[in-house]
C-alpha cells in the first residue's frame, strides 16, 4: 500500500541496495543511491497526491495492533526481503499512521 511504501523501503534498505540501483535506473532517476530513490518515490507520491500518512485518511493509532496482525498474515509480509518481528512491524505501522513520509 502506498502509505507504507517509504516506511517499508527504509526498513528494507540493508537488503535492497542492488535492487534500488536497478529500480532507479529503470525509472530513469539521475542519482541511483538509496536515499535519492526514497526521496524520488516520496516526490512521486506527493505529485500524484497520495496522502502522506494513514492518519490523513482517518486511521487512528489505536488501529495499529489490528493492522499489524493483518499485515503479518499478508503474502507481502511473507515475501518481504527482510523479516520483521511483531514489534518491528507494529513500529512500522505506527510510523505509517503518525508520519508516513
Amino acid at each position: 500500500m502506498q502509505y507504507f511504501l517509504p516506511v517499508v523501503l527504509r526498513f528494507n534498505l540493508p537488503t535492497m541496495e542492488e535492487k534500488v540501483r536497478r529500480m532507479s535506473e529503470a525509472m530513469q532517476f539521475d542519482d541511483h543511491s538509496v536515499g535519492s530513490f526514497i526521496s524520488n518515490i516520496e516526490k512521486l507520491l506527493d505529485r500524484i497526491q497520495i496522502p502522506r500518512s494513514l492518519s490523513e485518511i482517518g486511521v487512528p493509532a489505536s488501529c495499529a495492533g489490528r493492522i499489524t496482525e493483518k499485515a503479518m498474515k499478508d503474502l507481502a509480509y511473507a515475501t518481504n526481503p527482510r523479516s520483521a518481528t511483531f514489534e518491528e512491524m507494529h513500529e512500522l505501522v505506527l510510523a505509517s499512521i503518525k508520519k508516513g513520509r
